[in-house]
Parts: C-alpha cells; structure tokens; sequence
C-alpha cells in the first residue's frame, strides 16, 4: 500500500517554535503588559482614593461628635490673645497652639495617645506632648502620598520637629496668617481659625456648602534622612491654611508659616483634592474650580477677607458643585 511506504522525514511531527514565533510570543506579552499595568496601577488609585476619602469621613464622624459632646467644634488654633498679631513668639505663656486635630483624638479612637498629653502646663513642644506629638495618626495621612509618615518643618524655630499630616482644616478664604506673619489671625471667614469658636448655627452658609478640612501635601528631599528636609503639616499645631491659591498649586503647599503666597490645599490625586464638608460628607474638588466658587465654599457666612471690596461679597454656589 502507497501509506506503508511514506517518507519518515515528512511523517515526523515538529515538536518546537522557531525564532519568530517566540519572537511573537514575547511581543504579544509585553503587549498585554503594557496594557494591564496602568489598568493595575489606576485600580489602586482608585482604592488609595477611597480610604482617603474615608479617612476625611472619619474625621467628620469626630467632628459632629466633639459639637454633640461639647456644643461647638474644636478650636483650630490656639496662639496668643484674640486679636494680638504682635505678640512675641517663643516662652510667650499665652500661647499653647494646639490645632483642632489634638482635641479630636478621642473621637478617633486615639484616647490613649490624647492621655499622653499635657495641655494645661505644657505647649506643643514641651514636656512629654513632645514625643506624643511625634507619633503618626493613621487617619491623618493619605495612602497615596509617596513620602511616607515624614515629620514637619513648621517648628523649626524651636529646633524640635513634629509628625505631619495630609489634612489641614479650612481657616479662611484669603490669608489665615496676620499680614502674611508667623501669627495666625482670629477673624477668619472660615470654620477652623485662631482662636475659633464655630457651632453650627454660626455656618449661615449651610454645612453642606461650606469647607472644614482639606488635604495638603508634603515637600523637600525625600530621600533625605535630616528630618528638617522634608515636611508636612504638623497635625499637633498650627495645622489650618487658606484656600487663597486653589487646589494642587504647583508649588510646595505646606512651607514655614509667614510664605502665604505659595500655601495652598493640594493632593497626590489626579486632578484634584478631597474636602471634608461641615455636614459631614466628603468631596473631590477638582483643580480647576472656580476661585470664586471656591471661596464661597470656603466663608462660613457669605462674607470673603478679601482685602478687594469688590471680592468681600462672595457669589452663589451652582447646584452642581456639591453633587
């Protein structure tokens, strides 16, 4: 028979790839690769975004209940006399500088860390709220910032250092600083201010149109290991800022105290920042938000510290803003 007969080399079956073919192999992997990664990454914004967001809702849950339990939110500073943008900075007895994110600790969970202070007879830096004030609070910091728990430069002048943050509360829509100053003033249009005492009568705007924390981020060398060369908020003091130059300005949004110019609310999410509302909720604000939009957002009562009269008077919000 014909088959019986048949060439064994064109019966013998191919049992390998050549080059080209595995040269196709591998493009068509590294194809799919490319492709995948930014899905990958961009699945994992997303879920840093989320716990981020839900960080702020926390603190807003600490929020409503340090009003409930004492009738008016936490004071967002705490520096010398109401009105006093002259006095000296230093040993000065009058000022003790606790930020509203000190008084909060108990309603996040963090009582023992609270317990380790000393409010009555210490400041910020001394006694043993100096190594309180050096521990991180998980919900204080954003998962996507890529510098990690890194201690501030704000209180360099007293050769100590603090941990940092990711939030700041919303303190005016101009400048929260006496004429750009270290000293913070104790008239802002916002909720957390020196010296504050906000309820929530006193946000005639509605809680669900006005700003009362935000994020910011951290500058300097990161891959430095002088605690002085990179920086963040400092959520034991002085943590409040103005919303006067936007969202993710393109220039280090904490510095030392008296540069307003170039302070700012700022994210390591795209495009934005997240805000925590009076009322509780939590936003994304985009970066391209209207400025007068946003100080609208950010005055308690309709009324900017803009030192231009014709910006003191602030527009109405559009519904979609909030939605």
């Amino acid at each position: 028979m014909p088959g019986r007969h048949a060439n064994p080399l064109q019966a013998r079956s191919r049992t390998g790839f050549t080059l080209i073919e595995l040269l196709v192999v591998i493009a068509i992997i590294a194809i799919l690769v490319a492709l995948l990664l930014p899905a990958v990454q961009a699945a994992r914004e997303a879920a840093r975004r989320m716990q981020c967001a839900n960080n702020l809702k926390q603190i807003g849950v600490a929020m409503h209940s340090y009003h409930s339990a004492c009738g008016i939110f936490p004071v967002g500073d705490i520096s010398w006399d109401p009105g006093d943008c002259g006095a000296p900075f230093g040993d000065n007895q009058q000022y003790k500088g606790y930020a509203w994110s000190a008084h909060i600790l108990p309603y996040l969970e963090e009582g023992d860390l609270f317990d380790q202070f000393d409010f009555v007879n210490y400041d910020p830096f001394r006694g043993p709220n100096h190594a309180a004030g050096q521990q991180f609070v998980t919900t204080y910091l954003c998962p996507s910032d890529p510098t990690g728990p890194v201690f501030t430069t704000q209180s360099i002048i007293w050769q100590k250092y603090e941990a940092g943050c990711n939030v700041s509360g919303v303190a005016d829509s101009w400048d929260y600083t006496c004429h750009g100053t270290s000293r913070h003033r104790t008239d802002g249009d916002g909720i957390f201010f020196n010296q504050s005492r906000v309820r929530i009568r006193d946000i005639r705007d509605g809680t669900s149109k006005t700003l009362m924390v935000g994020e910011v981020v951290g500058f300097g060398d990161t891959g430095s290991t002088d605690p002085w060369a990179v920086g963040k908020a400092p959520w034991i003091v002085d943590n409040i800022l103005h919303t006067r130059n936007g969202i993710n300005l393109n220039v280090p949004a904490i510095v030392i105290w008296h540069t307003p110019d170039i302070m700012g609310f700022a994210s390591y999410h795209p495009g934005g920042c997240h805000f925590l509302v009076a009322d509780g909720s939590v936003h994304f604000f985009l970066e391209d938000i209207d400025s007068h939009v946003l100080r609208s957002l950010t005055t308690r009562n309709g009324v900017s510290n803009n030192p231009d009269p014709a910006l003191q008077r602030d527009i109405g919000i559009p519904a979609h803003v909030l939605n």
